[in-house]
């Protein structure tokens, strides 16, 4: 008998997309998760607990009976149900596969074969062959057959680009730069930002400059403030004074002579202009904009003046309005959904919202970013607490570490013990510091947590909702599904 679903029965799980004609898509039947054609036919019937959507290989990572595996169209086993949790690697290889077991993560391919063994405490692809690992609080990067490429004693590790081959190092509050073949410079900067137009901006005794990718000065740092370089042009100050920098390597000067070429007159006045400076050249910001000039104009949409202030005006919010973000600043990252981005000034990190006005000032060593808009996790002297959008403190700064949970929680973490905190509307909250290790509170308001080795599950306020009997558990704080592990059974609640 043909099994057929209508499709205002289709439901889409939390990364789901639209498929496309042709393809199979997410369906609930029987309450479990399964597959249908565009005309509701079930391809594979529902079984599983967890199901995403067919990779690029028509691979798909399924649940069932708590834990993971992989099928295909046919709803056959490719990879088999043993792991507690699954990550395909699909910006760089679809054979690749991040598996979780026991706490502990490693890789596998699509036959199923070790590549790198379950055994580090996080991992992550950080380009082609290439992976992030954390052991304990420490960083490094292994290859695809788990071999060394940096050790693991680093602080933090960062990618400069998707697929630039450059990762910077962290180490003891001093960074570095380091590329996929071997290149160093050493752990001597007191800050590297980011890669842009082919430039690493970064930090040296207090002045800011430039590096080209083969770690080469291209600017030296000797700059008192300075913006990432877009479209050929940055943002510097100099003794007390704003100036754009105009920067052309070598290679970019040739290419557009030879564009030029065809143009006479064209040509004869860019190979003046080109001949005129070694690679770069500084140009008064108050001038262009008296002036009005043609750098001016070009550079228009990066610098504006409010108030009498400057302002760099080169930032889109989530909700495509314009932001202002005052000159001073060292860093900025993206704007949210709400309109706030997090800076940094002078090794201190704060909050702006879109008007270019701080929200919280640059005062903290650390500001991890907000998952709600009304306060942020922020570390000061090596402790953590919380404040709010007047920078008044909401929990106090006694904890060794802190990370923003849902639904208004804070994690905390005092001598070696996990507990949680409630904040704003769930301000009853206050589970102590009294568990070897906790989840994320998921959507019934349930984790798992461990004591003496045994794993049970609390509810947000410290009621205990399953005993602390279970050898393992998993995938806490995923929807509403926490998995339990007794004498080789798994559970759910």
């Amino acid at each position: 008998m043909e099994h057929k679903l209508e499709l205002e029965d289709f439901r889409h799980g939390k990364y789901s997309y639209e498929p496309k004609p042709g393809e199979l898509r997410l369906v609930q039947d029987n309450n479990m998760w399964g597959y249908a054609d565009d005309e509701g036919n079930v391809v594979i019937p529902g079984q599983f607990h967890i199901a995403y959507e067919f990779n690029s290989r028509d691979y798909a990572v399924v649940m069932k009976d708590g834990y993971y595996g992989i099928i295909n169209k046919k709803g056959e086993t490719i990879v088999p149900f043993e792991y507690h949790n699954m990550l395909y690697c699909g910006l760089y290889d679809d054979n690749y596969i991040i598996v979780h077991k026991y706490l502990k993560r490693g890789v596998i391919n699509l036959k199923n074969e070790i590549v790198i063994p379950i055994k580090y405490d996080h991992i992550f692809q950080y380009g082609p062959n290439i992976f992030r690992v954390k052991v304990g609080k420490k960083y490094g990067l292994v290859n695809d057959k788990d071999e060394t490429v940096v050790p693991i004693i680093y602080d933090s590790i960062d990618r400069m680009g998707y697929n630039s081959g450059i990762y910077r190092l962290k180490l003891d509050n001093k960074y570095g730069l380091f590329n996929i073949n071997g290149k160093d410079t050493g752990l001597i900067y007191d800050y590297i930002v980011r890669l842009s137009d082919n430039l690493i901006r970064l930090q040296l005794d207090d002045k800011w400059g430039f590096l080209n990718q083969n770690f080469e000065e291209v600017i030296p740092a000797i700059y008192e403030r300075a913006w990432d370089f877009e479209d050929n042009f940055a943002l510097v100050k100099e003794d007390g004074e704003w100036y754009f920098l105009f920067y052309m390597s070598e290679e970019e000067k040739q290419e557009r002579k030879k564009e030029m070429k065809e143009h006479s007159w064209l040509y004869k006045l860019t190979n003046k202009i080109f001949n005129s400076f070694n690679n770069y050249a500084k140009i008064p910001v108050k001038e262009q904009i008296s002036n009005r000039s043609l750098l001016c104009e070009h550079m228009s949409h990066f610098v504006r003046t409010k108030k009498g202030d400057l302002y760099v005006h080169d930032y889109i919010t989530a909700r495509n309005e314009s932001a202002l973000v005052p000159i001073e600043i060292d860093e900025v990252t993206h704007f949210d959904d709400n309109g706030y981005a997090e800076v940094r000034k002078d090794g201190k990190y704060g909050l702006i919202n879109a008007d270019g006005e701080f929200v919280i000032p640059c005062i903290y060593d650390e500001l991890r970013r907000l998952k709600n808009i009304q306060y942020a996790v922020v570390r000061i002297n090596e402790k953590w607490g919380a404040v709010d959008l007047q920078n008044n403190t909401l929990i106090e700064f006694v904890y060794d570490d802190a990370f923003d949970d849902k639904d208004h929680y804070v994690v905390v973490v005092q001598d070696g013990k996990m507990g949680c905190i409630g904040i704003l509307d769930k301000a009853g909250v206050n589970i102590p510091c009294k568990y070897d290790m906790m989840g994320h509170f998921n959507e019934k308001g349930y984790t798992a947590a461990s004591q003496d080795g045994k794993w049970g599950v609390i509810d947000v306020h410290d009621n205990i909702v399953e005993p602390f009997i279970y050898e393992r558990a998993y995938n806490p704080g995923y929807k509403d599904t926490i998995g339990l592990e007794l004498n080789d059974k798994c559970s759910f609640i």
